[in-house]
């Protein structure tokens, strides 16, 4: 029945069997939404997403901004069929032009292809409806990046789930720490993601943002989910 209803919003031959063409949907909605493996392919190198509007986005333009909006926009654009997906490049292309006037027209606002501060907030409004509509224990427990910077200092329960991603890896990697998961953001889990992000090349501020996050969270999934076959290839035959 979820197959089918997937098929049904996304357009596909409704058969309730997973095809080819099925499956690269399901993948391409899955990686869009849980950014595992699309972010660092799209070049986002952000470490801060800042959700503060600052000024109008156009057509031609080439900013930090505009890969801040994009990468806003991609994650509903794979929950809404009717947003048009695009690139994380940080230029405001055709392409992306096109999204924003999808999801103009999809919550009527006027359709001018151009980010205002209403569209802007209403393009936060609806990835954070996104983030707050998946709960922390959803039956998978790779999480989609919160939206909020952790570090030292804060009490959170996406401070846990760090905290349990970060002594997992520990075992592979015994040169960052292990945690007790406590959802305390304090010097020792500050210390682990310094030793994480020096290892994986990431500026070593001991703060984690989306793309620290992004990375220790694919990291996670790689080493406990990892098989044979990569996790986005096609097994080579229906699932019915």
């Amino acid at each position: 029945a979820a197959v089918k209803k997937f098929q049904e919003v996304f357009n596909l031959p409704v058969t309730g069997s997973v095809d080819k063409a099925t499956w690269y949907k399901i993948i391409y909605i899955y990686n869009s939404v849980k950014k595992l493996s699309e972010l660092n392919s799209e070049g986002l190198s952000l470490e801060e997403v800042s959700k503060q509007y600052n000024e109008p986005l156009y057509p031609g333009m080439q900013n930090d901004n505009v890969k801040i909006l994009q990468y806003f926009l991609a994650t509903v654009a794979a929950y809404y069929a009717r947003v048009a997906p695009l690139s994380i490049d940080g230029y405001y292309s055709e392409e992306t032009e096109n999204s924003v006037k999808t999801f103009q027209k999809l919550f009527g606002l006027p359709v001018t292809g151009i980010v205002d501060k209403t569209t802007f907030y209403d393009i936060y409004n609806a990835y954070e409806h996104i983030i707050q509509s998946i709960p922390l224990t959803d039956g998978y427990d790779v999480i989609l990046y919160p939206g909020i910077l952790l570090h030292e200092g804060i009490t959170s329960d996406y401070v846990k789930v760090l905290q349990n991603y970060l002594t997992y890896i520990h075992n592979t990697f015994p040169e960052i720490p292990a945690v007790n998961n406590t959802g305390y953001f304090g010097p020792l889990t500050k210390n682990s993601v310094i030793a994480f992000q020096k290892a994986f090349d990431i500026n070593p501020n001991g703060i984690v943002g989306l793309l620290t996050w992004d990375k220790i969270a694919s990291t996670y999934s790689d080493l406990k989910y990892g098989y044979i076959k990569m996790p986005i290839q096609n097994p080579g035959y229906v699932i019915q």
